[in-house]
């Protein structure tokens, strides 16, 4: 079974080596990666052709995008272009992650087909400590905040039990191609932050089931392209996109609680912001309430 890998670059250089170094390792080879570049220069283009000499993977296609298109769309172009070619299923992943073992993509390939599990995702553990970072997700309905499972803790095994979830991230999941096909692309809108949040919410409307596969181990140099939690960008994005959720997906009584949650959270986080934060919480929040709810031409994959 041959899959697509799609990643998406915005200035990586920092995190290819481990990137390519683990991928190239890996003992399952029927893949085609595509490297979506929303910031290509002649210094990544020299080290990209440097470590896949180095790091060989079996096929690629880089594509440099003239700005930065976001997560969204580097997604949804690297997507479009592995269902044209018809792979049965397509694995999103970061490049600021490292694969732990040199079976894991065949053992991710194995369960995906032996059991048609149709989403999954793995235990992801931060790079630096070995500390849980996501041992399965949840996204809460009611707040339109996600959650990573175990976030912080000590591994000690403690979330090895395989189960299904209604949320997990983009930094490591595979697809069915079906799953794509009908849910269709992420919403550009969200540009970065709440995209893959957006894209799974439909996928469980439709009856999807996201599967914890945590024998499946990655190592993820978390918010290492963005600046960190406290970055204008993550500032901006996160809050304007978690209103933006709200609105387009959730009606009524439950609609207006979400942003009354929403709205005690945001004293809470102006609270502790400094003035540069401060300011760009007040343009997330009214980007989110601003930006239009109409629906986006072409939902689905041509």
């Amino acid at each position: 079974m041959e899959i697509a890998l799609v990643t998406v670059l915005y200035k990586s250089d920092a995190v290819l080596t481990g990137f390519f170094k683990t991928l190239s390792l890996q003992s399952f080879k029927q893949y085609h990666l595509y490297l979506i570049d929303n910031s290509p220069s002649a210094t990544s283009d020299q080290l990209l052709q440097t470590l896949l000499a180095a790091y060989p993977v079996p096929a690629y296609t880089h594509i440099k995008n003239p700005a930065n298109y976001g997560a969204a769309k580097g997604n949804n172009q690297g997507i479009e272009l592995a269902l044209q070619k018809h792979y049965s299923h397509i694995l999103l992943l970061n490049n600021d992650i490292e694969l732990v073992s040199p079976n894991l993509l065949q053992h991710l390939v194995q369960k995906a087909r032996a059991d048609q599990e149709s989403i999954i995702i793995p235990k992801m553990l931060f790079y630096d400590s070995r500390k849980i970072c996501m041992a399965g997700a949840h996204l809460n309905t009611a707040t339109a905040v996600t959650v990573h499972i175990g976030a912080g803790e000590e591994d000690r095994g403690q979330y090895d039990q395989a189960h299904y979830v209604n949320y997990g991230p983009t930094t490591f999941m595979l697809l069915a191609r079906e799953v794509l096909e009908k849910v269709g692309p992420m919403d550009e809108r969200y540009f970065a932050y709440y995209e893959d949040t957006d894209l799974i919410f439909r996928a469980t409307q439709l009856g999807y089931k996201i599967y914890y596969m945590p024998s499946l181990v990655i190592l993820h140099k978390e918010s290492s392209l963005t600046g960190g939690q406290r970055s204008p960008f993550f500032v901006y994005y996160i809050n304007r996109n978690r209103i933006f959720f709200i609105r387009k997906h959730m009606e009524g009584v439950r609609k207006l609680k979400a942003i009354m949650k929403a709205g005690i959270d945001f004293l809470r986080l102006f609270k502790h912001y400094q003035n540069k934060q401060r300011k760009m919480l007040w343009k997330a929040i009214w980007d989110g309430f601003l930006l239009p709810l109409t629906e986006v031409k072409g939902q689905h994959f041509s």
